[in-house]
């Protein structure tokens, strides 16, 4: 491929992604290819199977540049080993040792720095607000700064929590999920969590700053649009999996059981989209009210005492005409099913996009107008 194509890059990840198609251990960004393992004997038949892949393809690669068998190493800037993945010491340090910037060019070179690790600090963006504040006065590309108190102590304190950055540990593909969210008037933040031995440890932080026409928004819509715009953020992490969305904001746990005619357009938008996502709402603070409102992303469905006993779920789906009718191929379904035998027969899941998710049968559904349809 030529040099200086302006889709070349995409071209070649699309090309690396083919290639490394259906290795889960396997993480490449164009030409960085990272293979994780358990353990030494696991990593010897990985690394096998990669090279294997290559060799298939005709892909050439340069082992002076490569390494093996490492317990950490920096990919892509950052430090990344068993416990989970940190910015890199480096980067670090030099923010620790940064001067006060006395132009705006200075200044923004900074902010660069700082929001390339922007995952690993949180609230980042109610942080650095009076930076982009007195940057912001500068009308030119380039200009002195007019120093404020505020802004001399978002700078020392953006340096400090980017060098106290908390270790974002890796993600169990099992584990349940819980997305924590908080708004103020001039940002918002989140930060998304994973349960693992009873301990919830942190996967990813978010934060936006607001613009003029969001910081006039009533305290309900500034809520809603920091749960819309952090679970966007973390779609890729939560779709098809158990999340909680954790509030300050006592109205919202009621936003999806509310009527749709007293929503104007944008909250409609955000609920819709939220709906899709979340199985539950709990109130951060105070004794926790939880909606009980399990979906899955092919139907909607609630329960009453957590998740279903699969056995009796069994013979529910045994009496479910339009499962049957599925299975026997007399109506045509995107669904791929696969059946996980019980005492009472077996139990159906949609295995669709390597997601295992339990198809609901019709007596479990919401009795609801806006109920989606099944496709």
């Amino acid at each position: 491929m030529c040099f200086g194509l302006r889709n070349a890059e995409q071209t070649f990840q699309r090309l690396v992604n083919t290639i490394l198609a259906g290795l889960d251990f396997v993480f490449a960004y164009v030409d960085d290819v990272l293979v994780a393992s358990a353990n030494a004997e696991q990593h010897v038949a990985h690394v096998h199977a990669v090279l294997g892949r290559f060799e298939e393809f005709g892909i050439a690669i340069n082992p002076a540049k490569c390494v093996f068998a490492a317990s950490t190493l920096t990919f892509l800037g950052h430090v990344v080993d068993a416990q989970g993945l940190r910015p890199n010491p480096d980067s670090v340090d030099v923010v620790r040792r940064w001067p006060q910037p006395s132009t705006k060019k200075e200044l923004q070179r900074f902010l660069g720095s700082l929001n390339f690790d922007h995952r690993f600090v949180q609230g980042a963006a109610n942080l650095q607000a009076p930076l982009y504040d007195i940057s912001a006065a500068i009308k030119k590309n380039d200009g002195p700064l007019a120093w404020t108190d505020a802004a001399r102590e978002a700078f020392s304190a953006g340096r400090e929590a980017f060098v106290t950055s908390a270790l974002l540990v890796h993600p169990h593909h099992d584990a349940p999920l819980r997305l924590t969210t908080d708004a103020s008037n001039i940002a918002i933040g989140a930060v998304l969590e994973q349960s693992v031995n009873n301990e919830w440890q942190p996967l990813g932080f978010f934060s936006r700053k607001l613009s003029g026409a969001q910081t006039r928004y009533s305290a309900y819509d500034l809520e809603l649009l920091t749960a819309y715009l952090a679970a966007r953020h973390f779609v890729h992490a939560i779709e098809g999996r158990l999340v909680t969305l954790r509030t300050d904001h006592h109205p919202l746990l009621f936003m999806f059981s509310q009527k749709s005619e007293k929503l104007i357009d944008r909250q409609a938008r955000h609920v819709a989209f939220l709906s899709q996502y979340f199985h539950g709402i709990e109130h951060v603070s105070g004794e926790l009210n939880v909606i009980p409102y399990v979906l899955s992303r092919l139907e909607w469905a609630t329960f009453d005492d957590g998740l279903p006993d699969l056995k009796q779920w069994a013979t529910d789906q045994a009496r479910d005409t339009e499962l049957q009718d599925i299975i026997t191929g007399k109506t045509e379904s995107y669904l791929e099913l696969d059946a996980r035998q019980t005492a009472n027969g077996p139990v159906y899941f949609d295995i669709e996009y390597n997601r295992s998710r339990v198809f609901v049968p019709l007596r479990h559904r919401r009795t609801s107008a806006a109920r989606p349809q099944p496709r």
